[in-house]
């Protein structure tokens, strides 16, 4: 998934042994930097968060006049109400910053940081040289303006962030971010007002290895039965992934499928895919997937073997080496799950589930996995249908789970899964020792013989 910028905070205190920031709404698998200074005579405890995350020290302790510091604490336990804390020994005047960096690696999403006092303005950082592509950039500067307000400016084409302004009350000083997509030497750079020192810290952090680039969606006509669906996208990459996500529904007696995906420079397979009918009611989930896609591909055309009320996802990803197995699931109720198991580390679950019922809403929000997409196609007096495309990554092989709450009242649901794999391997998973079947494959040599008696 594409790096992104996710929450900011900053908090001071005038007199104080800790400083904690306002509670925000942080994304459980985040990456989270921490960034403080406080008062040369009052050393450092710790930094925390209300969460219970891990955090990890960049480089050492800068300054005296203020002392300075960065942390980080990636793959977060994250929710609603989440505060960070800075703690020193004795009161004094501590100040904390906090940047979430969305959708970086879930492990060993450090690059590489540095950090230096400098004397004269603009404050720079030292220049650090990134090693993958696509990284985060998150620079600090810990300021020793007296002016009120200290107003900060940001260089090295970085973007200013949270800032610590009364110079009169507080130790100043600022944050600012860059997302880089080519590999470099980056620093950090700020101007302060009234400053005559600045440390100054730069930190970079990596992308996934898969990541979602972007994506679109688009359903049958409203009131109306209608095929083909045509996705508009942004244009795609060469050599990237389009994953498809397909849910459709019907007269469970003629329930209709997918009869072909096509767009300009690209080739789909049909993946899997599952139908659930009951009495009156039915509905389609299917998945197709084109690998290495041209350039410039800016739709992507879903047709049904039928007239159809349904909605079409479509997704591009970068950095897929293979394609897992998918799964599929259904069932009856007010919310639709699926899960399906990785087999590598940051390997990412693209997950399909749609509805069939009537007069209903579409999804609003899903409990575990990231929108990327959700449409509610209105049918004219036959199904509804709500459909959605979440994905979800894991940061080592382990059960995935996708869910979405469905509206208020049980309704049918299919839904399909994929994995996409961050290595080259085959489709399907590797069997457990002592499975009833070994996937269908036999010995290759055999290990002894076993003797007919003979009669005697």
């Amino acid at each position: 998934m594409a790096l992104s910028l996710g929450v900011t905070a900053v908090a001071s205190t005038t007199s104080g042994t800790t400083v904690t920031t306002p509670a925000r709404t942080t994304t459980p698998g985040s990456t989270i930097v921490l960034c403080g200074d406080w008062n040369t005579g009052d050393p450092f405890v710790s930094f925390t968060d209300s969460k219970g995350n891990t955090w990890t020290q960049i480089q050492t302790e800068l300054g005296a006049s203020p002392r300075t510091r960065m942390y980080y604490a990636e793959n977060i336990l994250g929710g609603t109400n989440h505060t960070f804390t800075l703690t020193i020994t004795s009161a004094g005047q501590p100040s904390i910053w906090m940047v979430e960096i969305r959708d970086a690696k879930l492990v060993g999403a450090f690059d590489l940081g540095a950090r230096q006092a400098d004397a004269a303005s603009p404050f720079t950082s030292p220049g650090i040289a990134t090693t993958d592509a696509d990284e985060f950039l998150v620079g600090f500067m810990g300021g020793d303006s007296v002016s009120n307000p200290a107003t900060h400016t940001a260089g090295a084409s970085m973007t200013l962030l949270d800032q610590v302004t009364n110079g009169a009350s507080f130790w100043p000083g600022a944050t600012a971010y860059r997302i880089v997509t080519a590999t470099g030497t980056y620093n950090s750079s700020f101007t302060e007002v009234g400053a005559g020192n600045g440390r100054v810290w730069i930190a970079a952090f990596k992308a996934p290895p898969i990541q979602f680039v972007n994506g679109g969606s688009n359903k049958t006509t409203d009131s109306a039965h209608s095929s083909p669906v045509v996705v508009t996208i942004p244009a795609t990459v060469a050599g990237n992934d389009l994953v498809v996500m397909v849910e459709n529904g019907e007269d469970p007696a003629a329930l209709p499928t997918v009869s072909s995906v096509t767009a300009t420079g690209a080739t789909f397979v049909r993946q899997g895919g599952v139908q659930n009918t009951s009495g009156t009611d039915g509905v389609n989930a299917e998945c197709w997937v084109a690998r290495n896609v041209a350039a410039g591909i800016t739709s992507v055309s879903v047709a049904w073997t039928a007239a159809a009320v349904g909605t079409v996802s479509v997704a591009e990803y970068s950095g897929v080496q293979a394609l897992g197995p998918v799964v599929t699931a259904t069932g009856n109720g007010t919310s639709a799950t699926i899960a399906l198991t990785t087999q590598d580390a940051e390997n990412v679950v693209v997950a399909g589930l749609g509805d069939e019922d009537t007069a209903q809403p579409a999804f609003s929000a899903a409990s575990s996995g990231t929108f990327r997409s959700t449409q509610y196609a209105l049918g004219d007096g036959s199904p509804d249908v709500n459909g959605c495309l979440i994905d979800k990554g894991s940061a080592t092989p382990a059960s995935v789970v996708c869910t979405v709450g469905t509206p208020a009242t049980a309704s049918l649901w299919a839904a399909v899964a994929l994995e996409l794999r961050s290595v080259a391997g085959g489709a399907s998973l590797t069997p457990n020792a002592g499975a009833t079947v070994l996937a269908g494959v036999a010995p290759t040599r055999v290990i002894g013989t076993i003797l007919t008696p003979t009669t005697p």
